[in-house]
């Protein structure tokens, strides 16, 4: 059997053993370093981030504060323009009615009256077109109404009845023409009519 021989001085070994030791250590080091060094920025991007993002939600919150307190004043601007606007454009409609049914001939009625936003929407029958053609002309004349146009005109048609049934003369009363007329209101005329009541 050959024995051993260990040729290098011990010293040497010795020096060998701890740089292999300082080596690793050193690694070590660097290694747990590095995961430092990456966990710092890696925190520090995230910290930046959520800043970023804190600072956009409170710019997001005031511009939102913001709008809410516009469409408020603009909402509150909106309806004091609307009811302004309701009371300028409100008509004295007691005038309107006077007015269409003293212009009304004998014999004729008003079935439907409707009002909005100036404009008046009414039905209203007769015995016969010239009846109906007279009314408007009255209308076109008077210092109320502008703008009288006739939209519709409808004829009626009546059951056959016997004399016993039916009196004649309260036939000749029931309408034969249903004629539904657009007109607008003048407004001027209407609150100088309106005033002039007030003072009396």
């Amino acid at each position: 059997m050959i024995p051993e021989i260990n040729l290098l001085p011990k010293s040497e070994r010795q020096s060998s053993s701890f740089l292999i030791i300082f080596i690793s250590f050193l690694i070590v080091w660097l290694i747990c370093l590095s995961i430092v060094i990456y966990q710092y920025i890696h925190t520090k991007n995230e910290k930046k981030l959520a800043d970023t993002r804190i600072e956009n939600l409170k710019m997001d919150k005031e511009i939102l504060e913001t709008q809410v307190e516009n469409q408020k004043k603009e909402q509150s601007g909106s309806l004091e323009e609307a009811v302004a606007k309701a009371e300028e454009l409100t008509a004295p409609t007691s005038h309107l009615i006077e007015e269409l049914l003293e212009l009304l001939p004998n014999h004729s009625y008003l079935s439907h009256y409707e009002y909005e936003n100036k404009q008046l929407s009414i039905q209203t029958q007769f015995e016969s077109l010239d009846v109906a053609a007279s009314y408007v002309s009255k209308l076109v004349s008077s210092p109320l109404f502008t703008n009288v146009r006739i939209k519709e005109i409808k004829t009626f048609t009546f059951e056959e009845a016997s004399d016993e049934q039916v009196d004649e003369e309260m036939f000749k009363e029931i309408p034969r023409y249903d004629v539904n007329i657009i007109l607008e209101t003048h407004s001027s005329a209407l609150e100088d009519e309106n005033g002039g009541e007030e003072d009396e």
